[in-house]
């Protein structure tokens, strides 16, 4: 990166923060809800044995989702926290918004534990919560200290998680059927009846898949997130993700993407040629999307800076501005609205139930739900109402929710 930064100001950068937030937030929910909301997430790793019809159709989307989305968007908003943990904890040495932001990682650690044990299992709250303690001492790290150190957690973690699947599909084929006994569509059916049932069940499957994908979570991707962390920081502070460089450097992190995209649509198809085999899903078939979602998120963050230099895209481009401004709130009222339609007793029930191309209709249209109130609450509000309660909390005293009445001026004497 040779060429000198274009200047940004404090509000466009901040705005390039809030598209890629708002992307972020909006394509989590492409990956969520056929991975966990509507569907067990062993239906989606091994959607030929999903109780949904998986036809043509169905395999299109599937795919669309794999290359697309899955890994992508959840690398974004991990790199984006590390930007935010710099943004309100400043330098080491600021001791007073040092406080502030323990206070923060303190609350989220609570509201990480509320939204998965009672809520929806899938939380990713408090595995942010945690790993940013560890970021909360690198945010005054230079660019090169962080980008550096970010590639080798983010490196270990990549092969730390695909270990177990690699050495597994290298067993003898007695020990691969032992180990994978427990993906049969008998089993998958269970889980579906557990989250289709009174309250009590539900509120009790939800609790326990939470209690086993909490430490695992923690256990297998404690160090890639944070590597993805100080990366995303290392970026903001070498001015790359709020549109302070070159539209070519912009350009060719683009093109580097769509070729990293093009490796990971190939070991895809080629998963679904072979009739995903459980060995090799969880193995060979894993490496290039975990290893290479990250460059694909940089193409995503290359592309969507030129769109914001462009008249023509620009104006498309800032309508998820406000939806990454009350990025928090929206996570957590997909949650609530996904568990309200796909679980059973505090819920329609439809777990299980809903074909590739209906889940994929709801996912649009929550979309569009959440790209139209956002700037709504926005137009009276001054933050996110979740956002509001966490910096209450987190500064200790009162801060304005409701946005000033612009009282028209007196007319001239």
């Amino acid at each position: 990166m040779g060429e000198q930064p274009a200047p940004v100001r404090e509000g466009e950068r901040l705005a390039h923060l809030d598209v890629l937030r708002g992307l972020a937030v909006l394509g989590i929910l492409a990956v969520n809800t056929p991975s966990a909301f509507a569907l067990p997430p062993d239906a989606f790793t091994l959607p030929n044995i999903a109780p949904v019809p998986f036809d043509d159709a169905a395999l299109r989307l599937w795919l669309l989702v794999r290359i697309a989305f899955e890994g992508k968007f959840i690398a974004l908003f991990s790199m984006l926290f590390g930007v935010s943990v710099y943004l309100v904890g400043g330098e080491l040495t600021d001791w007073a918004r040092g406080r502030v932001l323990l206070r923060r990682l303190g609350w989220l650690v609570l509201f990480g534990v509320v939204h998965g044990a009672l809520i929806w299992f899938g939380d990713i709250l408090l595995l942010y919560a945690i790993v940013g303690f560890a970021a909360f001492l690198c945010r005054s790290w230079p660019p090169a200290w962080l980008a550096g150190v970010g590639v080798v957690l983010f490196t270990y973690g990549a092969f730390h998680f695909l270990a177990p699947g690699l050495a597994l599909q290298a067993a003898p084929l007695d020990v691969q059927v032992a180990a994978f006994q427990q993906f049969q569509p008998a089993t998958i059916l269970q889980t579906v009846d557990a989250f289709r049932g009174d309250l009590a069940q539900v509120a009790a499957a939800n609790f326990e898949a939470w209690a086993r994908v909490a430490p695992d979570a923690i256990q297998y991707h404690a160090s890639d997130t944070l590597g993805l962390m100080l990366i995303g920081l290392a970026l903001f502070k070498a001015r790359v993700l709020q549109g302070g460089r070159s539209a070519r450097l912009y350009a060719s992190i683009t093109a580097v993407g769509a070729a990293a995209m093009a490796v990971v649509a190939w070991q895809a198809m080629g998963e679904a040629r072979r009739g995903f085999s459980p060995p090799e899903v969880f193995g060979r078939a894993s490496v290039a999307n975990t290893l290479l979602a990250p460059v694909v998120t940089l193409g995503y963050v290359g592309l969507l800076n030129l769109a914001l230099r462009s008249g023509l895209f620009r104006r498309a481009a800032l309508v998820l501005a406000p939806v990454g401004r009350m990025a928090f709130t929206n996570y957590i009222a997909q949650s609530l609205i996904m568990t309200t339609l796909f679980y059973g007793g505090r819920g329609v029930g439809l777990f299980g139930r809903l074909g590739w191309p209906e889940m994929a209709g709801v996912v649009l249209a929550v979309w569009a739900l959440q790209l139209i109130w956002s700037p709504l609450w926005l137009s009276r509000f001054t933050t996110g109402p979740l956002e509001w309660i966490w910096r209450r909390l987190s500064y200790g005293r009162s801060v304005p929710l409701r946005r000033p009445v612009e009282r028209p001026a007196a007319p001239a004497a």
